[in-house]
């Protein structure tokens, strides 16, 4: 390819007089050419654009060679590759692979096929009985959820992780974790309740939790519990304003209709009983059964 240094350009009234080195004229004589044949020409010989209103020649870019951006591109994806955590790393005792948000979790097959007929179905369809491609699940989801199932770990669920576990267990329908994550929440709604306890503004976040799970049993003990009543009466001594009431809350909102319309029954019932917010300790066997 020719190129051309544009040393210097003189507009005037006929042509334009350009000076040119020495790969265009080796004897850097001054040439004359008409407006239009000089551009053209000097835009035909470099392939590069002209701008014929301010007298500009853009010179080409070099071009770059495809080899460097493939060995970069290589590069690159070698950085990108990570190491799974040393718990989800490749053993003799791991024999599937699955890839979460493109990046690889070793595992064993028997505690997700034992605990999900969804993961047992998925492993046995699957042409590659070694590795298995599990969409729109987030990677740190889906650590916490195998965290729960590894025999090192057997991570107990708290309220940090239980939102995560129970959700992925839902939609894999494994018995094992969502049968735990229901015990832990039905544990939790349960509980006495205490105006000094942190656990009292966890109480719709339980509830909401085992809504989205279907989990029944965790769903009416909601319902049931007295602390269903007592949250929503005491909005404003405990959080300082009605505004923190049921409307306002985040976890409340997020509830089902058909569990808020039992919530709401349920406090029907006691606005027609007449009953208010009764201490534990004031409960007796003539209490109506709701309040139990």
């Amino acid at each position: 390819m020719i190129t051309i240094k544009v040393i210097w350009l003189d507009v005037g009234t006929y042509g334009i007089r350009s000076d040119l080195d020495e790969q265009m004229d080796p004897a850097k004589s001054p040439q004359l050419l008409c407006p239009s044949e000089s551009w053209d020409f000097i835009a035909l010989l470099q392939g590069g654009r002209v701008n014929r209103k301010l007298g500009l020649f853009d010179e080409m870019e070099p071009e770059e060679d495809p080899q460097l951006n493939q060995d970069s591109s290589e590069e690159d994806i070698e950085e990108e590759c990570e190491e799974p955590p040393e718990l989800f790393q490749k053993s003799e005792l791991t024999d599937i692979t699955l890839i979460v948000e493109g990046k690889e979790l070793h595992f064993s097959k028997y505690p997700l096929m034992a605990g999900s007929v969804v993961f047992a179905n998925m492993i046995k369809d699957s042409e590659d009985k070694s590795r298995l491609v599990l969409d729109d699940v987030p990677y740190d989801d889906m650590i916490m959820f195998l965290e729960c199932l590894h025999p090192k770990r057997l991570q107990v669920t708290t309220d940090k992780n239980l939102e995560q576990v129970a959700n992925i267990a839902h939609r894999f329908k494994h018995e094992g974790i969502l049968y735990r994550c229901e015990e832990y929440i039905v544990e939790r709604l349960s509980l006495k309740w205490n105006s000094k306890d942190e656990i009292y503004s966890n109480f719709f976040f339980h509830l909401k939790v085992a809504d989205k799970c279907e989990m029944k049993n965790a769903v009416k003990a909601g319902v049931l519990s007295k602390r269903v009543e007592k949250v929503y009466f005491n909005a404003n001594s405990q959080w300082g304003s009605s505004e923190k009431g049921y409307e306002n809350d985040k976890d409340y909102i997020q509830l089902s209709s058909d569990t808020k319309l039992q919530i709401l029954s349920r406090r029907l019932k006691s606005t027609e009983l007449g009953i208010r917010f009764i201490p534990d300790s004031a409960l007796s066997s003539k209490v109506p059964s709701l309040w139990r």
